[in-house]
């Protein structure tokens, strides 16, 4: 077979043209993007996970990636996490912590807000990462100031009235030997820790970490570690809010609620009974971890109409399971 010199050259024309396009696609195809992260209130504001930095930044990622990321819930000068949003104001996320899937440039800010009022606790120090209190807790203060920290919280619930949703409690890095319960007075209120590495309540024998009484509350952002024998970590929550807790080594249940409560990205651990149990009628299960716990990863009893998503459990008792009318999905394994 013969070619004429102009065929010869035609083709070698296009097949590198066929091969810039290629390279072109090619190059297309795996070009980064730019993910900007900012803070609106706070300023500066250091911002941990998988794309670390401090606000305002911007990091060059490959399309598809997964970011996680998590800021203070609480700054000095009384700011407080209300939200994450996205460049246009979509809300992404009502707590701390977000995570998106980045497919093309995108911005994502935390929005700061400091219309609550904030009351401070500290144990005696407050020299950990990510500490706001500048002072030891003393319950003699009126902890209404990072330098001015009760030592606990259930000082604070005494001394003041905090119904009405706008009272944050924010509770410093630190291990707390204690715990609070509330009433009516206090309905609504959010309490707030430094994350559930930093934030840690070892409930005594026999007692509570929390108990809401049958009344609305958010706890966010705190661990509840077991004595030997501690009944439950969170107990009693009607309404409102967990969100981002870790309860483990209770003798009983790690966490009760009723009413319509949203749990959100908790992990249940070595709990000697259930996991997590209920006898909600509504609310919402979204992204929790459940693992070696004696009986039920998640125990949801009664009529309900709960949503769930994303729920994960493994190493529980041989009642790894869940019980009612949830819509949703779960994954759990057992005995």
């Amino acid at each position: 077979m013969q070619f004429h010199a102009s065929s010869v050259s035609r083709l070698v024309v296009a097949v590198s043209l066929v091969a810039l396009l290629c390279a072109a696609l090619a190059s297309t195809a795996s070009a980064d993007v730019t993910l900007r992260v900012e803070s609106v209130g706070a300023t500066a504001v250091p911002i941990a996970g998988t794309h670390a930095g401090t606000t305002a930044y911007n990091r060059s990622i490959a399309p598809g990636t997964v970011v996680t990321l998590s800021a203070p819930p609480v700054r000095g000068g009384g700011w407080v996490v209300d939200h994450w949003e996205d460049g246009v104001g979509t809300v992404l996320s009502t707590n701390a912590g977000v995570t998106v899937t980045v497919n093309a440039a995108m911005t994502l800010k935390v929005v700061y807000t400091n219309t609550a009022t904030i009351y401070y606790v500290n144990n005696t120090s407050f020299a950990e990462v990510n500490s706001v209190c500048t002072a030891a807790g003393n319950d003699a203060n009126d902890g209404l100031a990072p330098s001015r920290p009760k030592a606990t919280v259930q000082s604070v619930i005494s001394t003041y009235d905090l119904t009405g949703g706008t009272a944050v409690v924010y509770i410093d890095p630190g291990t707390y030997a204690q715990t609070f319960t509330i009433d009516s007075s206090d309905q609504g209120a959010r309490f707030i820790g430094a994350g559930s590495a930093r934030t840690t309540f070892n409930v005594p024998s026999g007692q509570y970490g929390f108990s809401a009484n049958g009344y609305s509350a958010r706890v966010e952002e705190m661990a509840f570690a077991g004595a030997s024998a501690a009944v439950h970590g969170i107990t009693g929550v009607n309404g409102g809010a967990v969100v981002r807790c870790k309860i483990s080594r209770m003798i009983a249940d790690g966490l009760t609620f009723s009413g319509p409560t949203t749990v959100t990205n908790c992990t249940f651990d070595a709990n000697g009974g259930h996991g997590m149990s209920s006898d909600s009628d509504s609310g919402a299960l979204i992204s929790n971890v459940s693992t070696n716990n004696t009986d039920a990863a998640y125990y949801c009893s009664g009529n309900l109409a709960m949503r769930s998503s994303g729920n994960t459990g493994s190493g529980n008792g041989t009642n790894a399971i869940v019980i009612g009318n949830i819509s949703g999905t779960f994954n759990v394994s057992g005995g």
